[in-house]
């Protein structure tokens, strides 16, 4: 990972006019060209992605994470993206199938853009004539290019639904997009209407076609966890990922890179069916089946099915929750508790699963029993046992929302209790051979500032 020393030399050697890479490994923005293909005259965005089984993946590797110093991120089961691009014959339309890998989708209402899971497209029409006229208008720190279009989108998940926003500039561009739950995720299949761009455009692309290279990019917007932790100049609001990477300017893209206009035949090949959780589970995913598979589907699998079930709007009730519960299924658990934290129709329900992961919190995912924390508290369910030991959990999000849980239903004894866990962890810490490194000196922060937060809090509750 880059430092801040590095990326002022970084900055220096581009303003030179000089190559440089953001991160090793990273392509040149200004002159890398992802390919697009042809489509069949049938495509639409239906949500139904087959006309995408044969084509090849135009990037799936190149994830930046832009507020971390432009880093590369290996794909893992929490993030990653592939991107599809193709056009149909003799239309000007683009179309694109993203597919967002991620195990925790979270998303709400916002007031003007989409958050806090969310993916963004970056069009720029005349980046080809602007890098002719100008060959150095990149260099500018904070340039925003006109005519770069941004569109922001929410996926479909069990809180939200999917949802369109646009900036100045492609409000009167016409984009259609359908969202729709897979393996692991979502997939965004989208169309952005050429012949809007064109019209809107007409007066300074004077074309009837699409410039052969446009400039764009993706970002994807990743939150985890509700738990808020913050330390100094650092905290876990957001992580932002794009394709090229940025770290000079976050909200609007410079050092993106281009997409060709021009579609590639399809290359013969084994076809790569996408599967959606409509056509595994079938579109009327049912409590009785959820429960049915909870010893035939593997975890992650079944995680999906909750998924999918819950937003088809099937309570999770204590019929279901029991053997689900009782069973060596910590992902599917994850599942289950992230759709009670959102919609708690069942105060019964929630106690249950609380209960549950509690008693086997030796094998819940961090992020369950954080949920679990979090539904322990907002619901006043004053479950307690297994506090304890979560305020020793390695995991930060566990270990604040257990505090925070402590504050509020806490004894005096767990004075003595939280007392003893901040001595063990700060101690645990110091013993580090690099405990002087960012990351612990960010963990010690957030020990020492939500302890003297929490302490003050159970102390004044339970003073005589």
């Amino acid at each position: 990972m880059m430092s801040r020393s590095c990326r002022y030399y970084a900055a220096l050697l581009l303003l030179l006019g000089m190559s440089c890479a953001w991160a090793a490994g990273a392509p040149d923005p200004r002159t890398t060209v992802l390919p697009i293909y042809q489509l069949p005259a049938s495509a639409a965005v239906d949500g139904k992605l087959g006309e995408w089984a044969h084509v090849p993946v135009s990037d799936d590797q190149l994830i930046y994470c832009a507020e971390k110093n432009a880093a590369l991120v290996a794909p893992s089961e929490n993030i990653a993206v592939s991107l599809r691009c193709g056009r149909v014959a003799g239309k000007p339309d683009l179309y694109f199938l993203i597919v967002v890998k991620d195990s925790i989708l979270l998303s709400r209402e916002a007031h003007y853009w989409v958050e806090p899971d969310y993916l963004e497209l970056y069009f720029d029409l005349f980046r080809e004539k602007r890098t002719a006229e100008d060959p150095e208008w990149r260099l500018r720190k904070f340039f925003k290019p006109p005519a770069m279009g941004q569109f922001g989108l929410r996926p479909l998940c069990m809180n939200a639904t999917p949802t369109l926003v646009a900036n100045n500039v492609a409000r009167p561009w016409k984009l259609d997009y359908a969202c729709v739950p897979i393996e692991g995720g979502v997939a965004y299949e989208i169309r952005l209407d050429g012949q809007s761009v064109l019209a809107n455009l007409k007066d300074d692309l004077h074309a009837a076609d699409l410039p052969p290279v446009i400039g764009f990019d993706i970002g994807v917007g990743d939150l985890d966890s509700p738990v808020i932790l913050r330390a100094a100049t650092w905290n876990n609001l957001e992580i932002f990922y794009r394709f090229f990477g940025d770290f000079l300017n976050h909200d609007t893209p410079v050092h993106y890179g281009g997409l060709s206009t021009k579609p590639l035949p399809v290359p013969r090949g084994k076809a790569v069916p996408i599967k959606t959780l409509e056509q595994l589970y079938g579109a009327k995913p049912t409590a009785r089946q959820v429960v049915k598979c909870i010893n035939t589907l593997p975890d992650a699998q079944l995680a999906d099915l909750v998924r999918w079930a819950v937003i088809q709007g099937v309570p999770l009730n204590a019929d279901l929750l029991t053997p689900l519960f009782a069973a060596p299924m910590p992902r599917a658990q994850e599942a289950a508790l992230l759709a009670l934290y959102y919609h708690r129709e069942q105060a019964d329900a929630v106690r249950l699963a609380v209960r549950q992961t509690y008693a086997r919190h030796d094998r819940a995912t961090p992020t369950a029993l954080m949920l679990a924390n979090l539904l322990n508290l907002e619901m006043h369910l004053n479950l307690r046992d297994a506090l304890p030991a979560l305020l020793l959990h390695d995991d930060l999000r566990v270990f604040v929302s257990t505090a925070q849980v402590l504050e509020q239903c806490g004894t005096a004894e767990d004075v003595k209790t939280m007392i003893a866990a901040r001595d063990t962890l700060l101690a645990k810490l110091a013993a580090c051979t690099d405990a002087d490194s960012p990351a612990n000196k960010q963990r010690k922060a957030v020990y020492e500032e939500q302890f003297a937060k929490s302490l003050a809090a159970l102390r004044t509750r339970t003073a005589p």
